[in-house]
């Protein structure tokens, strides 16, 4: 198996005389299982919405997983067509498949299936955009980021988080723009939702606070981001 090169330094790419040309690294247009055996980085190439279900490793003899347990592959998505299928032979965290342009997607390969090692953006699960009506927990599952809208004139008030699990970590955020039309954003201190040095924070400009989860569904505040 010939993964990466070295000869003045370790670099990603294809294997041989490809990974001189940029152009060998990128996989064919609109593939849907494009082949990763001769190398460590390649480029998505889609122009035209593509749904990428498994990368091929070919050994003599045709399809082998034996031969490529333990590879390590990563992707640079180049356009905005591109969606691996979450699932099957492709495992990402959360929900989210589709990819922007810039995106960097790391896997390692095992048994027959890729899984996600590493990812440059936040999957669209990550990031959630949440309506507020009066006072609330909003859910934040699979959330990294939560972007709160309040109901337009009144303050909103934030007494929790829920379906949250120890460990995770969300970061709640109101951005000021003119669409965004409520005075207001309360977060409210009780008994699972622990604020810092303080029982209430209102947001009225844009403002982003990090909380923790320690024993679900408890949230305790751990930073302000801005």
């Amino acid at each position: 198996m010939s993964d990466f090169r070295v000869q003045y330094g370790m670099a990603f790419g294809k294997y041989g005389p490809a990974s001189a040309v940029s152009g060998g690294m990128l996989f064919p247009a609109n593939d849907a299982t494009p082949e990763v055996s001769s190398g460590t980085f390649f480029l998505t190439n889609n122009d035209a919405a593509t749904a990428v279900s498994y990368f091929d490793v070919i050994a003599p003899g045709g399809l082998t997983s034996l031969n490529h347990n333990g590879k390590v592959v990563k992707i640079l998505v180049n356009d905005n067509n591109t969606t691996f299928v979450n699932g099957g032979q492709i495992f990402l965290p959360g929900t989210g498949a589709a990819m922007t342009s810039g995106t960097v997607v790391e896997f390692v390969y095992y048994n027959s299936a890729w899984y996600c090692t590493n990812l440059t953006e936040n999957l669209r699960s990550d990031v959630q955009n949440v309506t507020v009506l009066g006072t609330g927990a909003p859910s934040v599952a699979d959330a990294r980021l939560i972007i709160l809208t309040g109901s337009g004139g009144t303050t909103s008030v934030i007494t929790g988080l829920s379906g949250g699990y120890p460990g995770q970590t969300v970061t709640i955020a109101k951005i000021a723009t003119a669409v965004i039309t409520d005075t207001a954003m309360k977060l409210l201190s009780g008994t699972d939702f622990y604020l810092t040095a303080t029982n209430a924070l209102v947001m009225t400009t844009s403002a982003m606070y990090t909380f923790i989860c320690d024993v679900a569904p408890r949230f305790r505040m751990v930073g302000i981001t801005y």
